[in-house]
């Protein structure tokens, strides 16, 4: 009640009673399914801003590291002036 929702619909009641009802049915179902939508969308808006948050609150995950190049023992050459032992 503390806001206005526009849902009032003017049908012309001066037709066969069979139509009217028709018609009034006819109303009452477009407005669920209306409502419906509605109610689907403001869900799916929730829930993607659910999924949102939690991807923001999880850490990033870490960089992939670099591959090492292998370690290959290198040989030393002899100092000058020394004679290889």
């Amino acid at each position: 009640f503390t806001e206005p929702e526009n849902i009032l619909i003017k049908i012309n009641a001066e037709i066969d009673k069979e139509s009217l009802c028709h018609k009034v049915k006819e109303m009452f179902t477009t407005e669920i399914t209306k409502k419906e939508n509605k109610v689907k969308k403001k869900l799916e808006e929730k829930e993607a801003e659910k999924k949102e948050e939690v991807l923001l609150a999880e850490p990033p995950p870490p960089p992939p590291e670099p591959e090492k190049e292998k370690e290959t023992p290198s040989k030393t050459p002899p100092a000058k002036g020394k004679p290889p032992s």
